[in-house]
Formats: structure tokens, C-alpha cells, sequence
């Protein structure tokens, strides 16, 4: 199945996509994934350490050891795929992850977790945002997105790649 709303950035050289897609539900709860995935496809113009995160609306519950950060790129000596975990952090409200961006022309990853919401809230609008934040210095230091206080630098030290997007629950 495919989620109603993927929301995009995209320039010559990084996409950015988020979406929240519907997973399950019961008598009490709806189950979703909250996703933001990324790409490089091509040389970053400095490499330091890049952050994501994703927000949502003080409705929606993280599901406790269900967060997940990845990346992957190709080793541009030897020309062979390196996986890693991202350094992630769950929050009351939302997720974030941290790594190190590779000299590399290309380089894939992303961040999840399972959310839950009440059916009291049916029908009603989530709210959600996505940060992709690309550190033109070394930094640090941190900034908050919602409720959530979901770290990620932002500022003159950075390229800062926002996507806000709205879902219906229960759909």
C-alpha cells in the first residue's frame, strides 16, 4: 500500500522524502510508520556530520524499541557498499539521527519508527514535520522542531531541507 502523502525535496545532488503510512489498527489505537529517507547522488560540497529527524503532533505515541536509522554508501577507493547504524534518539515527540557524511558520490539512508494514535482522534489532522539538516562546519550544538525538542543544528552552519505534511487518521 501506498501512503496518501509522500512529501519530496529534490536538487542535483540530495533527495529528501518523508511520509507516515498506516499499518494496523483495533478497537483503542491506529498503528502507522513514520519514514524519512534520503539520497545522495553525488559529492556533497563538505562532509561533517548531517542530521535528520522527523516531528509529530503531541496525539501520537513512539513505540518504544521500534526506532530505526540506516545508511549505506559506496566506498569510492574499493567500489563496495559500506552499511552503518545511525546514531538515533527517540523523544517525547519525535525521532532524530546523526552521521558522519562520506566522501562519496553516492549514499542512501533513513530513519523510522512505529507511532500510535487513539481512535478517538478519527478523521481528524496529524501533523507532522522532516528535517534534513546538512552541516557546512563541524557542529555541535542543537535546535528543536515542535514539542518534540527533536535535535538538530540549524543556522548559518548549515543547509537546512524542511518537508511539512499533514495526514487524516485513520487512514
Amino acid at each position: 500500500m501506498v501512503p496518501d502523502t509522500v512529501i519530496y525535496y529534490n536538487d542535483d545532488k540530495l533527495s529528501v522524502s518523508a511520509f507516515v503510512d498506516k499499518s494496523s489498527s483495533n478497537a483503542t489505537e491506529y498503528s502507522y510508520r513514520a519514514f524519512l529517507n534520503f539520497t545522495w547522488s553525488d559529492y556533497a560540497d563538505l562532509q561533517w556530520t548531517d542530521n535528520v529527524a522527523i516531528a509529530w503532533d503531541n496525539r501520537f505515541i513512539g513505540v518504544t524499541n521500534s526506532l530505526d536509522g540506516f545508511y549505506s554508501y559506496l566506498h569510492v577507493f574499493n567500489n563496495n557498499y559500506v552499511s552503518a547504524k545511525m546514531d538515533t534518539s527517540q523523544n517525547l515527540y519525535g525521532i532524530s539521527g546523526k552521521f558522519l557524511l562520506p566522501n562519496t558520490y553516492f549514499m542512501t539512508g533513513g530513519l523510522s519508527q512505529d507511532i500510535k494514535v487513539p481512535v478517538k482522534f478519527k478523521n481528524e489532522t496529524g501533523k507532522f514535520q522532516a528535517k534534513y539538516i546538512h552541516s557546512l562546519i563541524p557542529f555541535t550544538g542543537a535546535v528543536s522542531i515542535g514539542k518534540a525538542s527533536v535535535n538538530v543544528p540549524t543556522g548559518w552552519l548549515c543547509q537546512e531541507f524542511v518537508l511539512d505534511f499533514n495526514i487524516k487518521i485513520g487512514n
